[in-house]
């Protein structure tokens, strides 16, 4: 591309970003001041403009293909309480990883506000984006969010920030299109800005807190962990006979179903918050966990609401203050975790490596240790995502191009596991809240063996 090509896109960005806020600052008085005007009304009007001004197919105008498209829109849900970012920019042909995500609010005299900045980073953290924007259109705000969400720091995580009145100015201008813009993107310009040194960026004040520090994969580990350790000493103190295998598969089901219930609540599948009810009628945290379980067996007729002989008991009553502390981190509204914005792939690497450790039960003392011959192994080890997606891309993908789910669930492939990640992505019934899940072949009407029924 010649130097004058580059001129021309910039120059005609500029023009269309200064138009937008010339016509937003002369209507400021109903935008930001009335409190009548909206988030979609925004996000139609002006933000949805504005990221087409930098190049980017917001309403999917050249790209129809659902699956190659490049911006991700989240539709609004009554249902939904957390939900995701309002918008996923990824490029060609890397459609799963995204590159950045925006935040969108409605207009008001400043967004900046440690909720508001503490939502975005725990959009972008799980996903491992380096950087998140927060905007109303009105201000555009930078986010660092290569760290653990704190709501305490979360101000604090602000890096860089325009108000709509420097969109004129075309070297303000400039600073936004080559950060966000789709040609600058492309040449890596949020990897460039991510790793400045540290003076420039809020990656300083993190040295004091080196868990803030921790990827979301060691974090939640971390985590989980932690969560077991407590479980074990609770349940050997509640059933003393329990030997270290009984304790590994009892609080391994238990920390799966309160995993699998938050990824129920966060994706809307279940129109109530489940874990929130517990103990707040006449049973305790613990009953009315197993009675959660029971209906959602009803529903969910997998393995982890299966009736489990110990932790399904009558008799079983551990320690109510562990378990409803674990309950209340789980629900807690700022919790650096959740769940609708944990992509699969990742907790699957998480739940691999927690897998090779065990409970080992000696007398009295709890200890979690790893399996031996994950020990023997050096650890245990998986394939980099990107490596996953060319395998499948590059073996099965014109294989199963123009293919119905039908006719892909009819395909013979050694690799089970494979063969269901094809079948995931293609069909998006894994924890998906808006379609109906019918991979066994299942009556949509029937519970469905491998998930949701809807």
């Amino acid at each position: 591309m010649s130097l004058l090509e580059v001129d021309d896109k910039f120059e005609i960005a500029w023009k269309s970003a200064k138009k937008l806020a010339d016509d937003f600052l002369d209507n400021k008085h109903y935008y930001v001041d009335s409190g009548q005007y909206q988030e979609a009304e925004a996000r139609k009007d002006f933000i949805d403009r504005f990221f087409i001004a930098l190049g980017w197919d917001v309403n999917h105008e050249h790209q129809r293909d659902p699956y190659r498209q490049e911006v991700k829109i989240e539709t609004t849900s009554p249902k939904k309480l957390s939900g995701r970012a309002d918008y996923a920019f990824s490029l060609a042909p890397l459609f799963r990883r995204v590159r950045f995500l925006v935040e969108a609010k409605r207009p008001q005299q400043s967004i900046l506000s440690p909720d508001n900045c503490f939502q975005t980073i725990r959009y972008g953290w799980p996903q491992r984006v380096p950087i998140c924007v927060l905007t109303d259109f009105f201000s555009l705000h930078i986010l660092d969010t290569r760290f653990r969400p704190n709501i305490n720091s979360a101000l604090s995580r602000v890096i860089k920030s325009w108000h709509c009145s420097e969109y004129s100015d075309p070297k303000k201008f400039a600073e936004i299109y080559w950060l966000l813009s789709r040609e600058a993107v492309a040449q890596d310009s949020i990897g460039r800005f991510a790793f400045l040194p540290d003076e420039q960026v809020a990656a300083r004040q993190y040295n004091l807190f080196p868990e803030e520090t921790r990827e979301f994969d060691d974090d939640f580990l971390s985590k989980l962990d932690e969560w077991r350790e407590q479980l074990a000493v609770a349940f050997k103190r509640a059933e003393k006979r329990l030997n270290g295998e009984e304790l590994t598969e009892a609080v391994q089901r238990t920390l799966d179903r309160l995993i699998f219930i938050r990824f129920l609540e966060d994706k809307a599948i279940e129109e109530q918050s489940i874990i929130l009810r517990f103990g707040q009628g006449n049973k305790t945290f613990w009953q009315d966990f197993q009675a959660a379980s029971r209906r959602l067996d009803q529903i969910y007729n997998g393995t982890v609401f299966k009736v489990h002989p110990i932790i399904d008991g009558n008799t079983f009553r551990p320690d109510t203050l562990v378990f409803s502390e674990i309950c209340d981190e789980l629900t807690d509204a700022h919790s650096p975790y959740n769940f609708d914005s944990i992509p699969v792939e990742i907790l699957g690497r998480i739940y691999e490596r927690f897998l090779g450790k065990v409970v080992l039960a000696r007398n009295e003392k709890i200890s979690i240790v790893e399996k031996e011959d994950v020990r023997k192994a050096g650890g245990v080890y998986y394939t980099p995502d990107y490596i996953v997606t060319y395998m499948v891309e590059n073996s099965l993908g014109r294989l199963i191009a123009g293919k119905t789910p039908n006719e892909i669930l009819g395909l013979r492939i050694i690799d089970t596991c494979l063969r269901l990640r094809i079948i995931f992505d293609r069909c998006f019934c894994l924890f998906d809240a808006s379609a109906t899940c019918n991979l066994s072949g299942e009556s949509a009407a029937q519970p469905c063996s491998r998930g949701a029924r809807r």
